[in-house]
């Protein structure tokens, strides 16, 4: 499966993200309910990344209707 507009998998996001952040990081991703979350949501587990998932219903400042997640995962070290 494939980002609706990247065409970037879950797994290749992931493994970019474990190359690329600091052992101690946080990871935001705007996710807009298109189907990737759960495959992206194991492979950042793999990586020990811990989550918390946010509705969100409207865009910051605009106020324009949205209808998604912001995903947080967080890393220790």
């Amino acid at each position: 499966m494939t980002c609706c507009t990247t065409g970037i998998s879950p797994e290749a996001l992931s493994q970019f993200i474990g190359l690329h952040v600091q052992p101690d990081a946080e990871v935001l991703i705007v996710d807009p309910d298109r189907g990737n979350r759960a495959s992206f949501n194991r492979k950042m587990d793999a990586l020990g990344y811990s989550r918390t998932e946010t509705r969100i219903s409207t865009l910051p400042g605009s106020g324009a209707k949205y209808k998604g997640r912001l995903l947080r995962y967080l890393k220790t070290s």
